[in-house]
């Protein structure tokens, strides 16, 4: 996460941060202490290890909240389209974005979504991040590779 928290607004660095303090207690609720006993190279490692995990796995919840966040506006654009629509109303504005069926302000959450996913290049990332239905489901997924 090191190389985002310059760039980032506060409020996503609260939240990032929110994330990796829920993920490390659920990955390694004993913190350092399961490795405390290990040579001092050995430490090293495997503390660079747990980061590691807790840091992808912090962004993986991160991208999975955001991902809700956008399939939920998407949602409530679309179910005020059709309540609209019910009262022969076919289209209506916020600020300057006119919403009516299907157009891209309807559409604007799948379509950020679908960009964001598309600029993460690591795979499994994707993959677990698509397939969860909850934190729990991505965490359990790093959890198979602690130790």
């Amino acid at each position: 996460m090191s190389e985002l928290d310059t760039d980032l607004p506060l409020f996503i660095k609260r939240r990032m941060f929110a994330f990796r303090r829920y993920v490390k207690e659920n990955l390694f609720p004993d913190g350092v202490n399961t490795t405390k006993f290990l040579p001092k190279e050995e430490y090293r490692i495997k503390i660079t290890q747990m980061e590691s995990i807790i840091s992808e796995c912090s962004f993986a919840c991160f991208v999975f909240s955001l991902k809700e966040l956008f399939q939920e506006g998407t949602i409530a654009a679309r179910d005020a389209v059709t309540t609209f629509e019910s009262l022969n109303i076919s289209a209506f504005s916020i600020g300057n974005k006119i919403f009516e069926r299907e157009n891209e302000n309807v559409l604007a959450g799948e379509h950020l979504y679908s960009q964001m996913l598309d600029s993460i290049s690591d795979q499994n990332l994707k993959q677990i991040i698509e397939k969860a239905k909850n934190y729990h489901e991505i965490i359990g997924k790093y959890r198979e590779f602690s130790f």
